[in-house]
């Protein structure tokens, strides 16, 4: 068995490979354990650098990681409105907003954080993290079970754990029994990192400041510990400084001995310069939009598109694309002829002889959708995807010319998933045999591969589905008329359904389907948007 130091060195290494726009090894993410994903609180990170916010591997990332990881990127913000009420997964949304609650608790909102955990508790999804543990503890409220706060003897072990799960420390720190010998070694390592022309020093993603995050705050725990009250208050300022540093918040919520004296007290939103009202309205956005979506399930999203027409999309997109600042010349530079950044990411319209010589070519008839779309912009230059500070840009509506068959043994799985996985339930997918239109650039690990599915397949997949159903009892065809209701609009939708077009990201096993051009087009530009078009409530600090 693999010691505590040896599951974090481990962890470390895999860190190093997490961080916007880095490229990821997945073969060393499939084989690790629930405990050194634990570490890695920030796994939105490794949504971000692929771009796989529905991915359903690295949602397994993020259920394997537990409690510990933090999905909400920077602090007090990155809960948006759209994303909570389209998430599939009620865990995750429990998960973010227990997140969020904890996070108002440090601000000194005891009461608004109570009535969040309140709001979880019944959903039997709500973990009790050791931050929560040290609030209850230290605000002398009853958890959400009606259970009192935890006693010193059981909280200080968590705070030891959580301390020793930083994983970035040197590896000879003794968290159990902190003296000035460890805390030296702490202050020389922050030095370190605060050197000359460091680039830890003012750093604010990727491990370059998640190292520094573990160092301060380590440091501001033994401080406290050892009675150095000058320099846990100068630890306290700093932090502070640089909350919104990768894994700076989510570290500082495990220090239990700050929770009284800075955060319940109100002494961070102070320094903050957060007025409490401001945080009350971002509080009970939290609570309605949580509300929301447990009460009516997960929202599709074709719907929030379905008052829209696909010019209007592609108007969307394109502005969401070339308002971004990171729009840049080296984006466009291989697809845009000119000297000038394009107003546009539309290009010319497809003729109808070109549209039917390409279905003569690729052997098949495309639907009217797709060649509605074709007919307004023969594909679209490089688009948008995500929001800083992991968002990409990738040719993801192509055009006739990247159109293909591409048989089989080039696709990046044989398999063909109509449905995501339900547990106890075997499809037998079929394979895809013969080969599907392939409408995708090739981007090597960051290849978001699409194929138009022929309706022969697609009819042998519905057919697998009505085969397990016809079998399966009560519970079990529940999950599955969710499931079809959920993807495809309604059984109707999905029964009339001939050919459907499929998404399957780079190192996946499996993929996502969807029952129209249309629906993949809604996917493409929801995707597009930014932080504020997902959530119109103004963030604090913003």
């Amino acid at each position: 068995m693999q010691s505590q130091r040896d599951v974090i060195l481990r962890t470390h290494e895999m860190s190093a490979d997490i961080g916007p726009g880095k490229v990821i090894n997945f073969s060393k993410f499939k084989s690790a354990t629930a405990h050194e994903l634990a570490p890695l609180r920030d796994v939105n990170n490794i949504i971000r650098s692929v771009t796989v916010k529905q991915s359903g591997y690295c949602r397994s990332l993020l259920s394997k990681a537990g409690e510990n990881h933090n999905s909400v990127g920077m602090f007090l913000q990155g809960f948006l409105e759209d994303d909570i009420l389209a998430e599939c997964s009620t865990g995750a949304v429990v998960a973010n907003a227990s997140f969020k609650a904890v996070e108002l608790a440090m601000l000194g909102l005891p009461d608004e954080a109570n009535a969040i955990f309140a709001l979880l508790h019944p959903t039997g999804c709500l973990r009790y993290s050791s931050p929560m543990e040290f609030f209850f503890a230290a605000s002398g409220t009853r958890r959400p079970d009606g259970t009192e706060p935890l006693n010193d003897q059981k909280l200080a072990p968590l705070e030891q754990q959580a301390l020793e799960s930083f994983g970035h420390l040197p590896r000879d720190i003794n968290f159990a029994n902190i003296d000035e010998t460890s805390y030296e070694k702490i202050s020389s390592f922050v030095n370190d990192l605060d050197s000359r022309d460091s680039p830890y020093k003012d750093a604010r993603t990727g491990l370059q400041a998640m190292l520094m995050s573990a160092g301060v705050t380590a440091l501001l725990a033994m401080a406290n510990v050892l009675g150095h009250e000058d320099q846990a208050s100068n630890m306290m300022n700093r932090i502070a400084r640089r909350i919104h540093a990768n894994q700076q918040s989510a570290y500082l919520s495990v220090v239990r001995s700050v929770w009284r004296p800075y955060f319940l007290s109100g002494w961070l939103r102070d320094k903050l310069g957060i007025t409490v009202a401001e945080l009350q309205q971002y509080a009970e956005f939290v609570l309605q939009t949580t509300k929301t979506r447990l009460e009516n399930g997960p929202r599709r999203i074709d719907d929030f598109y379905a008052d829209k027409d696909i010019p209007q999309l592609l108007d969307e997109l394109s502005q969401n694309t070339v308002t971004s600042p990171d729009y840049t010349s080296d984006v466009y530079y291989d697809d845009h002829v000119g000297d000038t950044a394009p107003i546009s990411v539309l290009g010319l319209p497809a003729t109808e002889e070109h549209i039917t010589s390409s279905e003569t070519r690729i052997g098949h008839k495309f639907p009217e959708d797709l060649k509605n779309f074709l007919r307004i912009t023969n594909g679209c230059l490089r688009v948008k995807v995500g929001s800083p500070p992991g968002q990409m840009f990738q040719r993801r509506l192509v055009s006739l010319g990247f159109m293909a068959w591409e048989d089989s043994c080039f696709m990046a799985s044989p398999t063909f998933y109509l449905l995501p996985d339900i547990r106890k339930v075997d499809f037998d997918w079929p394979e895809f045999e013969t080969g599907a239109v392939a409408m995708y650039e090739h981007s090597g690990q960051c290849t978001q591969h699409v194929w138009m599915v022929p309706e022969a397949l697609v009819q042998t997949a519905k057919q697998r589905v009505q085969d397990v159903y016809e079998r399966a009892n009560d519970e079990t065809k529940a999950i599955i008329d969710h499931e079809i209701n959920f993807r495809f609009g309604s059984r109707e939708a999905f029964n009339e359904m001939t050919v459907c077009f499929y998404q399957q990201y780079w190192g996946e096993a499996d993929g996502e389907a969807f029952p129209s051009f249309r629906s993949f087009l809604n996917r493409v530009v929801y995707e597009s948007r930014t932080m504020q078009q997902r959530s119109p409530l103004k963030l604090p600090f913003e």
